[in-house]
Parts: structure tokens; sequence; C-alpha cells
């Protein structure tokens, strides 16, 4: 069987204290937000793929609502988002 090379991976070397200062940071987030990184990042394709952005969001809003009991709006999804993203950028630099 040939061995398959997805187009769209990033092809430079993991920096390994970077991904534990990221997985830390992580494992620090209530579940909720926890799984708003999780559906943007590490799930993206399996649970939300051939989606388009606002129909992954909502999607992973009914996922992260029948896990964790937690109801958020898209607008909380994307502050969620875009705070982890900045204290990731402020830690990692």
């Amino acid at each position: 069987m040939p061995i398959y090379y997805d187009e769209n991976v990033d092809p430079r070397p993991i920096n390994y204290d970077h991904a534990l200062a990221v997985e830390a940071m992580h494992a620090a987030l209530p579940w909720h937000e926890r799984m708003v990184i999780i559906s943007e990042y590490t799930q993206k394709n399996s649970l939300f793929g051939g989606m388009d952005a606002r129909a992954r969001i909502r999607a992973a809003l009914r996922w992260i609502e029948t896990t964790t009991g937690t109801r958020l709006t898209e607008g909380e999804y994307k502050i969620y988002l875009g705070m982890f993203r900045n204290e990731v950028e402020r830690k990692i630099r």
C-alpha cells in the first residue's frame, strides 16, 4: 500500500518545548474551553471535516453542550478561541 502524504500538513519539525507549553496551557482551561480548542485543532477534520467554518462552529457548540452541559454562544466560542491563540502567541514568542 502506498504511503499517503497530506499536502496540507506543515512539514516543519515539531518544537517540543513549545508543544509542551501549549499542552500545559490547554490543560489549565475549563473543560468547555478546552473543547473549543479541540474542535478547532485536533479534531477539526475527524469530527467536523467537510464543513465550512460556520457549520463547524455550530456542530462544535452542539458537541460541547452534549458533552459538558455548558451551552456557549458563537460569540463566546470565538472569544475563547481568540483568547487562547493570543495567550499562546504571548507565551511562546
